[in-house]
């Protein structure tokens, strides 16, 4: 809150009883910024978004399992168990932290869920299912937001709380799951098609798969984007058209990426691991380089950085609040570059009867400019803000650690609470005396101080 606003607040005229003090109850209240959550209502937008999160999870795990199980029945038990641990091991590592969070909670808030409660989450944790409770919880508390006035705001604020929760995991689980996936149905089909290895319905399965995993990683960047912009209080709401552009840019940019690696990784799998290791490398070095500051143990930073450079292998998030638009330049020349290199090779070395050469190359080339393209008009036209300037600020796909996201949470929706109490004494107190008055100025100033250094983190 600024200084201005806060002076709103406190004080907006001369005392009643004429002295030089400020402390008549304020006639109104300048809106504010941090006053989000109580501004904020849950829409049907906020809804179909969580079902969509939904849908997509449910669709991508079940369509991974039927590539599995056409694997196990064409006796490719190499592809199978492939297959299978890059479904199990990232969901129970997700599994994991979604229960681990919910421990924290625990103990930072003192809410002590039913036994049911704990029996449900419990279940659907084991069935790698987490996701989808966090999902629901958000979708009851946003729909308890919507019905009730005098709980609207803690209500949103749950919901907002359980769907980030539920969108980093997703987004997590995507790369973790969902990019080595598609690289690895593409390295399969690209390389047992051209000999009629595989049963018609098993690369029916491998194409469903495909596509519901392109969808559920572009999906999980919209969503996390989205969700994100729910728990900043000072940035508004992403609406249906600049959602929809930004998951077509997500898209259509990392269709080029995983269809390079995958043809590549088709021809010469080992060298593929070690391009993306090289990747990886570079880009976990470009991130330190940025001194992110997400957490105050060093050890802890660096593991973010070469995790977050895992991301970086397949899509640019902000990891800084600084100018973006050069480093965001760089790292889409740096990958189209390493996407046409890749798919160069494929052209020259793969054998000369394949009939999908040209137009994957094709192909994967516009797909990438078509990306861009889209990218341009979401932050030119579609972008919440309404207007970009010359150099931009912010990727409002800053990757915020939760545990900071919560703490701001928190902190605002106490600060409203704290205010909304302070103004209602003020109110109903009758006027102050000289002495008692200059107390209660100095320490609204105290407080006013307080809570500017508590929420302009």
């Amino acid at each position: 809150m600024s200084a201005s606003e806060k002076k709103d607040v406190v004080s907006s005229g001369p005392p009643a009883n004429g002295s030089n003090c400020n402390c008549e109850p304020p006639k109104a209240i300048k809106p504010s910024v941090r006053t989000a959550f109580k501004q904020r209502k849950y829409t049907i937008l906020d809804g179909l978004c969580v079902l969509c999160s939904v849908g997509s999870f449910l669709f991508d795990t079940g369509s991974d399992i039927w590539v599995a199980y056409r694997h196990y029945n064409d006796g490719s038990y190499w592809y199978f168990g492939l297959t299978v641990a890059f479904i199990m091991v990232p969901a129970t590592i997700m599994m994991g932290f979604s229960f681990r969070w919910y421990l924290l909670d625990l103990k930072q808030h003192g809410k002590h869920p039913s036994k049911l409660q704990w029996f449900v989450r419990t279940a659907f944790h084991l069935l790698q299912l987490g996701q989808v409770v966090r999902y629901v919880d958000a979708l009851i508390y946003g729909l308890k937001s919507a019905r009730s006035k005098s709980e609207q705001r803690e209500f949103y604020r749950r919901s907002a709380e359980e769907d980030v929760d539920a969108s980093m995991l997703r987004l997590f689980e995507c790369f973790m799951e969902a990019t080595p996936q598609l690289i690895l149905q593409i390295c399969i089909l690209a390389r047992d098609y051209p000999h009629q290895e595989e049963d018609f319905w098993t690369m029916v399965a491998q194409n469903v798969s495909i596509v519901t995993s392109l969808v559920s990683v572009a999906w999980s960047l919209a969503s996390y984007n989205k969700s994100l912009r729910l728990v900043i209080e000072d940035k508004a709401n992403m609406r249906w058209r600049g959602a929809a552009v930004y998951f077509l840019w997500r898209l259509f940019v990392i269709v080029p990426r995983v269809l390079a690696l995958g043809l590549f990784a088709s021809l010469f799998p080992l060298y593929m691991f070690l391009v993306c290791g090289l990747r990886w490398l570079i880009m976990s070095a470009w991130i330190i380089s940025m001194k992110t500051q997400f957490y105050e143990n060093r050890v802890e930073e660096l593991v973010y950085n070469l995790v977050l450079g895992v991301v970086f292998i397949f899509c640019y998030l902000n990891p800084v609040d600084t100018p973006t638009r050069f480093r965001m330049s760089a790292f889409y020349v740096g990958t189209f570059v390493e996407n046409t290199v890749l798919l160069g090779v494929f052209y020259a070395y793969s054998p000369s009867d394949i009939w999908y050469k040209v137009p994957a190359v094709l192909g994967g080339t516009l797909c990438f400019f078509l990306g861009i393209t889209f990218m341009v008009i979401y932050y030119l036209l579609l972008h919440p803000t309404g207007s970009i300037p010359l150099v931009l600020r912010r990727n409002q796909c800053l990757p915020l650690p939760r545990a900071q996201m919560r703490e701001e949470m928190l902190k605002t929706s106490a600060l409203e609470n704290d205010m909304a109490g302070h103004l209602e004494s003020l109110t109903t107190q009758s006027p102050p005396s000289d002495d008692d008055c200059s107390c209660s100025c100095e320490t609204d100033s105290s407080a006013a101080r307080d809570s500017r250094n508590r929420v302009d983190v």
